[in-house]
This record gives structure tokens, sequence and C-alpha cells, in this order.
């Protein structure tokens, strides 16, 4: 009996899907943007590790089919190996859709990874600011020939801007009318522009006699005094993404800048657009382990394939509407009407299925229920296989026997008669006096002489019982009378003649 593992597909509508992208939300900073990259990273890593988890309880559940069907008997056997046959069709279908999917949700983690450690570099690299210098005259100034050095003043503290923004509850208000996904906005660095009396801008100024002051005093064209203020040169500004409707379609920015940002647009929209196909490759793994116990399975293609070619006969599968009517009562019988009463008549029943010792690693009787582990679950059907097959065996070598001791009977009386002499028998000298049933005639030596089938029948018969005698298994012995007509031509005749004499 093939006893197989298996998972299901599920039917799920497309906006019943979970969404790898988190509700939608006004962004403001890069720093915002990080939060929702960093859903979708997490979304993706969780679906890969859901989905492999219902495979394993899927192949489970499948397994506990599989001890279920060799453990029991008659048409309960094969109610439980007709689920298990359907499982493993779709088992193999959800694997595969599982790994042919797998390259796409991993490039999206990736992807999202990406975006979410440029985001964070674009918020760091927003604050840099220039280290500022006071006010000092040209020829005291430290430096080549005079000059003010430029330098940064000092970043990259302990804790980056995005983390501790994090820390704090999420402030961020929800965009309405939208659908996650639908709206990225991501933030990108630009040079800051000049603003009349923005404090953050830094600045380069001079004076003609007097140190200038704060970049406040009026310059004369003969400067003297140089000072360097404090500020950022760069500044975050927000673009916004927009997905396309039609799956090829990808993401486009609202008002297209293909230069003066960094990073670039392309590089956004080029992540987004693998984000998009890891969506798409979520929305296509919809296994579950509990669709594996739903009256879907029973009513599926191979379930009922099973179960027609094993209680249906020859004659009723060869009739289309007796087959359907027949298949309709055994479907009830096993699983109740469209198997609607599947659990009640399989899933209960099967987790108190007696388990003997022999069956478990610890040689423990137990219930399959307490067969929680897939290793063991096999162990358990590999045993009540091996035992179906010694079952089998035995049956095949009780048969043997039986057809041998009728055999030796019909010969013991015969013997009675012949006196176990077959070529005294044989001894006619003319043809219509010898015996048809134990001789044969040969023309060629005008002689009366004893069948060779009969010698070769009797020698095989007694071959195979001395081989069993000595312990040979049936599978040899089988072989061996299969084969003996064969063998035979290896071997004088007259020598099997001499060796059922002496026998």
């Amino acid at each position: 009996m093939l006893l197989l593992l298996a998972l299901t597909t599920t039917i799920i509508r497309n906006d019943a899907l979970p969404q790898i992208h988190e509700a939608p939300k006004i962004i403001n900073s890069a720093c915002d943007a990080t939060r929702q990259t960093e859903h979708v990273s997490a979304q993706i890593k969780s679906k890969i590790e859901t989905a492999f988890r219902q495979i394993v309880l899927g192949k489970k559940t499948s397994a506990k089919l599989s001890v279920a069907a060799a453990a029991s008997t008659g048409e309960k056997a094969v109610a439980y190996a007709a689920l298990a046959a359907s499982a493993a069709v779709k088992l193999q279908a959800a694997e595969h859709n599982l790994q042919s999917n797998l390259e796409a949700l991993l490039k999206g983690a990736a992807a999202a990874a990406e975006l979410t450690a440029t985001e964070e570099l674009v918020s760091e690299a927003a604050d840099l600011s220039l280290e500022a210098r006071p006010g000092a005259r040209t020829a005291t100034v430290s430096g080549t020939e005079g000059g003010l050095p430029l330098r940064f003043a000092s970043f990259g503290g302990g804790k980056s801007k995005c983390d501790t923004a994090k820390e704090a509850a999420d402030q961020r208000k929800a965009a309405p009318g939208t659908k996650g996904g639908d709206k990225i906005s991501f933030a990108h660095l630009q040079n800051r522009p000049k603003i009349g009396n923005d404090k953050k801008l830094a600045a380069l100024c001079g004076d003609d006699n007097t140190p200038p002051n704060n970049c406040d005093g009026s310059a004369d064209a003969d400067l003297t005094y140089f000072e360097i203020t404090t500020g950022t040169l760069l500044t975050e500004k927000m673009k916004q993404y927009n997905k396309g409707p039609q799956p090829t379609e990808g993401y486009t920015p609202d008002t297209p800048e293909p230069t003066a940002l960094l990073p670039r647009e392309t590089y956004v929209t080029g992540r987004l657009n693998i984000i998009k196909q890891a969506e798409h490759a979520c929305d296509s793994i919809t296994f579950t382990a509990d669709s594996l116990k739903n009256s879907a399975l029973v009513t599926d293609s191979t379930t009922q394939a099973l179960l027609e070619t094993t209680l249906l006969t020859q004659k009723e599968r060869e009739q289309t509407d007796i087959r359907q009517k027949k298949l309709e009562e055994i479907t009830t019988r096993l699983y109740g009407k469209a198997g609607t009463d599947v659990k009640a008549r399989i899933w209960e029943p099967i987790e108190i299925i007696p388990i003997q010792a022999e069956a478990t690693e610890d040689n423990k009787a137990t219930e399959l229920k307490h067969l929680t582990d897939l290793g063991k679950l096999r162990r358990a059907a590999a045993f009540y296989l091996a035992k179906q097959a010694t079952k089998a065996e035995t049956a095949a070598v009780q048969k043997a026997t039986e057809s041998t001791a009728k055999t030796e009977t019909a010969k013991t009386t015969e013997n009675k008669k012949y006196g176990d002499k077959k070529d005294e028998v044989c001894k006619a000298t003319e043809e219509k006096d010898c015996d048809k049933n134990k001789c044969e005639w040969n023309k060629e030596k005008n002689q009366c002489k004893v069948k060779e089938c009969a010698f070769i029948i009797s020698v095989s018969i007694k071959a195979i019982l001395l081989l069993k005698y000595f312990g040979f298994s049936v599978k040899y012995l089988i072989f061996f009378q299969i084969n003996f007509i064969k063998l035979i031509g290896f071997f004088n005749f007259e020598r099997i003649l001499y060796f059922e004499r002496l026998w």
C-alpha cells in the first residue's frame, strides 16, 4: 500500500490577503520612512517562516493519515489512505509553490532592508554641520596659506537619530483614503537652499577692520577678518512614489527629478519594484495545515480516484452513472455526505488509534495523538507497513504449503498404485500399450519412457520443500519455482531421474 505525505493549497480572495505594507501613515522625515520599510522587511520574513512552519505541520497531519492507514484494516484503512494520497499531490504543489516564490521573497526583504539603511543614512547626513570658526585676521589664522579649514562638526554618536526616535511612541498620523503600499514616501538629500535669516545656514563672511559678529556686520572690498558660522549643507526632501495599478507596472515618483537628489530616484524605484514582486509572491502562498482537515480534501479528485480503484468493481467503474452513484455512497459512508462529517469520522477517531510498543522509539504502547514528532510518525508508519508485508509473506508461504500438500497427497495415492516406480510402468514395447498419463512414446527410439515433466514437477516440489526446511525466505522459494524449468536445461536429465529415484 502506497502511503504518502501531503499538503493542500486553499483559495483566498485577494482582498483578504494579509498586507506586507503597514497601514498608510503621513511620513514627514527619513526616520518616519524607516518605520514603513522595516515593517515590510519584517512581514516578508514572517511570511517565509510561517510558510515553512505550515508545511511542517501539514506533513505531520499527513503522516498521521499514513500511520492510521497502515494500522487499520478494511474500508477504514482505505478511507485514511485515500486522504493521504490526495494530500501527497497537494503537498508537492504547495512546496513547489513556496520554492518558486522564495527567491522573490528574499530579494524583497533585502530591498526593504537596503531602503531602511539608506533612510537612516539620509537622516544622519542631513544633520551634518560645518564647524564654526570665530572671526580672525588672515595673518593669524592657522592652516595653509592663512586659510580657514572647513570641517564638519562632531557626528556619529553612540545611537543613531532614527534609533532614538523609535524609542518613543509612533507619532505618525494615519493617511486615510489610500491602501498600504499604493503610495510610498521616501526622504532624499538635496543642497540646502539659501534662506535669509536661517540660523542653520553655514556661512563664510569677512570684515575690513573688526572681526565679524556671526556674519552680521558689513563687509568692505578689502577684507582682513574672516568667520565661519556653523550650519548644515544638506536638507531632507520628501518624495512620494506611486504604485502602478497593473502587476507589470512599477513605482514612479509623483514629480520626477532625475538630478540634484541623493540617493537618485532610480535607486528607490528599483527597490520598490522588487518589493512589489515580493508582495505578489506573498499573496500566492496561501497554504495552511488546517486546510488538510476540511471537507475539500474528501471531494478532491485524487481522493475520489483512489476510492474508485480500490472499492469499486471493474464493471461499476466502466458504467459512468453507476460509478458516480457508488462513489457518492462510499464517500457518505466513510466521510459523511460530500465530506461534511470528516471531523467526526476521521480526525477525532484518528487521535485515539492504538500504537503498538514495537512501533515507538521508547518501546511503549501509546495512542496516535501522542506521536507529535515527524520522525516518530514515519517510524510508526514504517513498522505497520513492514508488518503488513510480513503477513503477506506468511500468507504466500501458507498457500504454497497447502498446494504442495495436495500435490504430495495425490502423489502418495498414485505411488500406492504404482509402487513409486514410474519407470517400471513405462515398459510397454508397443505405442498402444504405453500409458499416456505417466508415459510418452519415443518414435525415434521406438520406446515407452516416463514423461520428463512428471519428474521435473516432482523434483521441483521436493526441492522447494528442502529449501524451506533449511530456512530460505519465501522470495527465494518463489524465484526458484518460477525459474526451475529454465534451470533444468543445465542438468543431465538422467541425473535428475536418478535424483528422483533416490528421493
